[in-house]
């Protein structure tokens, strides 16, 4: 008996209306990926060649200031930024000729022209009129280095520009409000590199500091420019260091600290509290009352003073000025999303410490 045969016709037809469908939507499918566009949820994404940015850190707009350069300029944050994730995790001590090598160049940089750069390091012209960039050849996580040809004889100092985060976006915009002369930022993480008993990237439970940590280290190349630079000043030097701490449930938001200097600071916290009058709508900021989003030390808490770091205790000797800035993180968050208001803050900032420092 013959064994019936199964229907397939269902089948067959099914398979015939989906090759067709396929067929004919194969040209749009072509067509868009040749123009790079798709939909999703309605929203038209545009595909485009991605460079790698710092999590979390906001990417700063580029600047329509035509520079007046010796190369071809770019955004000053990207050149930071690309300084930065090259030595992030690297740090070598440098050698006693090295250290004396950028001393020197930094005591005799300055003036209307642009320094060369020092060996190993080359010269970036910015978007930014007047102000260089000196970056590593290769990482050895040095820092970098903002020189402005005019600008008023402070350093801005940011030391831990990946441990307390944001920090460089907001020294940045104190940079450009003052405008400072110079500039001093990091570029490997205080809890790695060479030497460092913590590979993590966190708090080593070592009480010897990572000679990654430029506030601890004296023999760092951050601190020898820090000294040629504060050294070579035909005034008291002065420099704001900014920084950024976790702060308890009762904490303000900002402590300032003079680390031992005479550098006075009631301007600033009246020049603060003022600017954080304008913030008190933000929900984040609602509960807190002006008089306690700023504190100084010692005499309002009693942390946190940077009286030890090598930078300060160098300021000292000099008779100098040294302003020690910590922020909160929420406070470093909010002005990290909104630049308009971290140029505000910074603004005011830089207003106080000119007004303070006088002409």
């Amino acid at each position: 008996m013959a064994r019936p045969r199964k229907c397939s016709g269902g089948k067959r037809r099914w398979t015939e209306r989906l090759r067709q469908a396929w067929l004919a939507l194969a040209p749009f499918g072509l067509l868009l990926f040749l123009t790079g566009c798709v939909r999703t949820d309605g929203v038209k994404m545009t595909r485009t060649k991605m460079t790698p940015t710092e999590p979390s850190s906001p990417t700063e707009p580029s600047s329509l200031t035509e520079p007046s350069s010796l190369t071809e300029s770019s955004s000053l944050f990207e050149l930071l930024a690309e300084a930065r994730r090259a030595s992030r995790d690297t740090f070598l001590t440098p050698t006693e000729d090295r250290w004396a090598e950028l001393y020197r160049w930094a005591q005799q940089a300055g003036g209307a022209e642009p320094p060369e750069a020092p060996s190993g390091f080359e010269r970036h012209a910015t978007n930014e009129d007047g102000v260089f960039l000196f970056t590593e050849k290769s990482p050895t996580g040095a820092g970098a280095f903002l020189m402005r040809d005019r600008g008023a004889p402070v350093v801005v100092e940011v030391p831990h520009s990946f441990f307390d985060r944001h920090t460089l976006q907001i020294g940045l915009a104190l940079f450009r409000a003052i405008p400072a002369r110079a500039m001093i930022v990091n570029t490997a993480h205080r809890y790695r590199g060479a030497g460092c008993a913590s590979s993590s990237g966190c708090a080593s439970s070592s009480p010897k500091a990572c000679p990654s940590d430029v506030v601890r280290n004296a023999t760092t190349l951050f601190h020898a420019v820090h000294r040629g630079w504060t050294e070579r000043s035909s005034s008291r030097p002065a420099v704001v260091a900014l920084h950024g701490y976790r702060q308890g449930a009762s904490e303000p938001q900002v402590l300032l600290s003079s680390a031992g200097t005479e550098f006075p600071l009631s301007g600033v916290v009246q020049a603060l509290r003022s600017e954080f009058q304008i913030w008190r709508a933000d929900p984040r900021f609602v509960r807190e009352e002006p008089s306690q989003f700023v504190a100084t030390y010692p005499h309002e808490i009693t942390r946190l003073g940077g009286v030890k770091g090598v930078q300060a205790a160098h300021v000292r000797s000099l008779n100098g000025y040294f302003l020690h800035v910590e922020l909160g993180r929420t406070l470093r968050d909010f002005l990290a999303i909104d630049r308009k208001q971290r140029a505000s803050f910074a603004l005011a900032l830089a207003n106080a410490v000119r007004r303070e420092l006088g002409p």
